[in-house]
Parts: C-alpha cells; structure tokens; sequence
C-alpha cells in the first residue's frame, strides 16, 4: 500500500507561529499542544464534524486534558505535560479506530460485491 495520495493534515504540518527567541523545547511543546487542540476540536469533541468513534471513557480522559485551550496553553495541568504525554495521547484513540476499521473491512470482505469488484479491479472480470 502507498502512501503516495494520502493528503496531509493543515493541522498537523503548519509552521510554528512562535517568534524565532523562544527556545527550541518551548516553542516546540507549544506548537504540539496547539496541533493537539486543533486535533481534539476537529476529531475528538462530540459533535464535531470528523468525530471519531472511540469509547467513553477514551474521549473522556482527552475531553478533560484538551477541551479548555487555555488551560492546556497556559494553566498548571498544561504545565505539566510533557512532550511525550502529548505525542502518545493520540496512540490508543488511533489503535481503537484501527480495530473497529479492521472489523468493518473483514465484514465486508465477505460479501458478493466485495469479490466482484476485486475480479474487476484485478482483470479478472469484466464489467460488460
């Protein structure tokens, strides 16, 4: 499989808006906990319009750690973030989604229009 045609995320690839004098850790553990955020808002918030299906208690632990921007920016709990907190709290949200893809796509892969469009797409069939 190729990853070729896979579009990039504008939230996961936007360059830092922090001055050039801040310092290198810093800058870089405010723009993760921003591209965070950003993440949570667009896939993680109920209601939001890419929402994810993850259990419960997942979103929950997400909701209390990225829901209030400020807090995560600035506040004590946001303080005490690591780096590598916020690089792997996507991990297990990514892991369940998986699963349940995988689920989905074993389901469908025994179905009669499943194998008659991999006859068709591999040559083996034609569509006339």
């Amino acid at each position: 499989i190729t990853l070729r045609n896979v579009p990039k995320s504008i939230i996961v690839e936007a360059q830092s808006s922090l001055k050039s004098d801040v310092g290198v850790d810093e800058k870089t553990l405010h723009d993760v906990k921003k591209k965070a955020h950003l993440l949570y808002e667009k896939y993680i918030k109920i209601g939001s319009e890419f929402e994810i299906n993850i259990g419960a208690g997942m979103r929950k632990g997400l909701i209390d750690i990225l829901d209030n921007r400020e807090e995560l920016m600035n506040g004590e709990h946001g303080r005490n973030l690591r780096l590598s907190d916020i690089l792997m709290m996507f991990e297990n949200p990514k892991k369940e989604m998986k699963m349940l893809l995988q689920y989905s796509f074993t389901r469908m892969k025994s179905t009669t229009r499943y194998k008659k469009v991999v006859l068709i797409l591999t040559g083996k069939d034609s569509p006339i």
